[in-house]
């Protein structure tokens, strides 16, 4: 297999180290070998010395177990995870970007999931600058759901994505907020450095779905039991990173979330119908059971 960028070497020799356990040098040339992917012992070197000086990922290497492992105590925030999703990514691009070259109709053969975003790149560019430069930001910001804009003066976070549109987690007013990057207008940084618990946020937003964290809300116990004909489609495209199996047999497969129940939690329940049914809490199962009765009125009634 002809490989024109290391993407896919990145990808799989992260996966492999993160999952394996121990993997020799040997090992790893094996496991490409099976790709088709032929890799030479300077490669592998020079691949693994990338990954640590320019992605940060922590390759260590065990002399007792003879093999290499991902540090845990120094992968900090998910980077693994995190860059893995980024190599997904990446490898797509990089696959479309080939046929720019070619005198090809490729985008016959392409249909994207919806409409483009109208966000252009250097609103990206600006507001990844600026958290990194640990700078307040201000804005003019249209939401989706009020029709007029709003002014705001944030300190800018962390950039998350989410349903194929990224945001910026701000703190505003003490309290943080998602702000969708294709909604800012007039984006100005300022000149005014802040200090924030990076850690501490990020933790937060692990205890949720999507965007919407509120700090006057618990985590609770939630289980999820859906048709066993879901199971394979939950496996591969999670609610939460953190699910966790608890029953799986032909007439269910049925997962557990430590989150705080909010707006997208209850979205992504919705959208599997009968498929699936809230056994755990019974608060969040009555709110899902009003909005199926609130569904069922607007079908019953009879529209012309």
């Amino acid at each position: 297999m002809k490989q024109k960028s290391p993407y896919i070497r990145y990808y799989y020799l992260v996966k492999w180290i993160a999952e394996k356990h121990y993997p020799s040098m040997n090992d790893l040339i094996k496991l490409f070998e099976d790709k088709e992917i032929f890799i030479t012992d300077r490669t592998f070197y020079r691949d693994r010395n990338a990954l640590i000086n320019n992605h940060n990922i922590p390759i260590e290497h065990c002399k007792i177990n003879k093999g290499y492992f991902i540090d845990d105590e120094n992968d900090a925030h998910h980077e693994t995870n995190r860059f893995l999703q980024l190599m997904q990514e990446m490898i797509t691009a990089n696959s479309v970007s080939a046929f720019f070259s070619d005198n090809t109709k490729y985008l016959t053969y392409l249909e994207f999931e919806n409409e483009p975003s109208s966000m252009f790149h250097n609103v990206f560019e600006d507001v990844l600058t600026a958290t990194q430069k640990k700078q307040k930001i201000k804005f003019k910001y249209q939401s989706y759901v009020k029709s007029d804009s709003q002014l705001y003066e944030v300190k800018p976070l962390f950039l998350k994505q989410y349903q194929n549109r990224w945001y910026i987690i701000a703190e505003h007013n003490k309290a943080y907020k998602a702000f969708a990057l294709e909604r800012m207008e007039h984006l100005e940084a300022t000149n005014k450095k802040f200090k924030a618990d990076l850690t501490k946020v990020k933790q937060a937003y692990t205890q949720i779905v999507g965007l919407t964290n509120d700090d006057n809300k618990k985590i609770e116990h939630v289980q999820l039991r859906f048709h066993s004909s879901q199971k394979n489609y939950v496996k591969s495209v999670p609610i939460h990173k953190q699910q966790q199996e608890i029953a799986d047999n032909a007439n269910e497969y049925t997962i557990a979330l430590y989150v705080k129940p909010n707006f997208e939690l209850k979205q992504q329940v919705l959208k599997y119908g009968a498929l699936v049914e809230v056994l755990q809490p019974q608060a969040l199962r009555q709110e899902l059971k009003e909005e199926y009765q609130k569904a069922w009125k607007l079908y019953k009634e009879n529209r012309e």
